[in-house]
C-alpha cells in the first residue's frame, strides 16, 4: 500500500513538473556578425540596439526557440521559423539584436520590431503581412517605406531630406517630423497619416479607397482616383488632378 501511495505521489509530482518545464524561459545566443540589414518573418518580437559589436539572442520557451532559423546571407541577418509559419499553439520568442549600424529592415508575417534612434545616410523599410515596426527617431538623407498587406509602421520623429512612401493593401503609416521632399503612392485601403510631418514639397498619387493626410509648406502635387481621400494641410501651391469619386482638400 505504501509503495502504491509513493508511486502515485511521484506521478503527481511529474505531472506538475512537466508543464513547468515546458513553460520555463531560456535564453540562447547566436554567433553571427557582419550584417547591417535585418529580415524577419514569422511571429516573433525583435528589439534592436546599436553597439560597438554584434550580439544576437533569443529568449522564450525552448520548444519555440528550437523552431527558429537564424542566419546571415549577403549582409543580412535572417530570422525565420523552420516551418515558415506560426500557429496558435506557438509562443512568441523575444529576440535581441545588437549591431554597429543598420541601413534596412524587412518584416513579414506577424513579426514585430522595435528600433532605436537612428542617424544614417539612407534607410529602407519593407513590411508586409500583419507585421509591425516601431521607430523612435530617424535622421537620414533618404528614407523609403514600402508597406503592404495589413502591416503598420510608426515613426515618432522623422528628419530626412527625401522620404518616399509606397503603400498598398490595408497598411498604415504614422509619422511626425519634417522633410524636404515627400513622395507618396497609396492604393487599396491604405492609410497615410503624416499630418504632423511637415514637408516643403509633396507629391501624392492615391487610388482605391486610400486615405492620405499630410502637411506641406511650399508645393503640393496631388492626383487622386477611385474613392481616395487626400488632405494636404498648410498653405502650399496646389496642383490637383481628380477622377471618380475621389476627394482632394489642399491648403487652407
Amino acid at each position: 500500500m505504501k509503495k502504491m501511495i509513493s508511486a502515485i505521489a511521484l506521478l503527481s509530482l511529474a505531472a506538475v513538473a512537466a508543464p513547468a518545464q515546458e513553460s520555463a524561459q531560456t535564453t540562447r545566443g547566436y554567433d553571427l556578425r557582419g550584417f547591417d540589414r535585418i529580415d524577419v518573418g514569422g511571429c516573433d518580437i525583435v528589439t534592436v540596439s546599436l553597439g560597438s559589436g554584434y550580439a544576437v539572442s533569443a529568449r522564450g520557451r525552448a520548444a519555440n526557440i528550437d523552431l527558429l532559423r537564424i542566419d546571415t546571407i549577403g549582409g543580412a541577418l535572417r530570422i525565420r521559423r523552420k516551418d515558415n509559419s506560426c500557429n496558435g499553439h506557438d509562443r512568441r520568442v523575444a529576440i535581441a539584436v545588437t549591431l554597429p549600424a543598420i541601413r534596412a529592415v524587412r518584416l513579414s508575417g506577424a513579426a514585430e520590431m522595435n528600433l532605436p534612434a537612428l542617424e544614417v545616410p539612407a534607410f529602407a523599410v519593407d513590411t508586409s503581412g500583419a507585421s509591425v515596426l516601431r521607430l523612435s527617431t530617424l535622421r537620414s538623407g533618404t528614407t523609403s517605406f514600402g508597406l503592404s498587406g495589413a502591416s503598420g509602421v510608426t515613426v515618432r520623429s522623422l528628419r530626412a531630406e527625401r522620404v518616399k512612401l509606397d503603400m498598398s493593401g490595408a497598411s498604415v503609416l504614422r509619422a511626425d517630423g519634417d522633410t524636404g521632399q515627400l513622395t507618396i503612392d497609396s492604393s487599396g485601403t491604405s492609410e497615410v497619416n503624416t499630418r504632423a510631418l511637415s514637408a516643403r514639397q509633396v507629391t501624392i498619387g492615391a487610388s482605391g479607397t486610400a486615405h492620405v493626410r499630410v502637411g506641406a509648406s511650399e508645393q503640393a502635387n496631388v492626383s487622386a482616383s477611385g474613392m481616395a481621400d487626400v488632405s494636404v494641410e498648410g498653405n502650399p501651391r496646389c496642383t490637383v488632378a481628380r477622377s471618380g469619386l475621389a476627394r482632394i482638400a489642399c491648403g487652407r
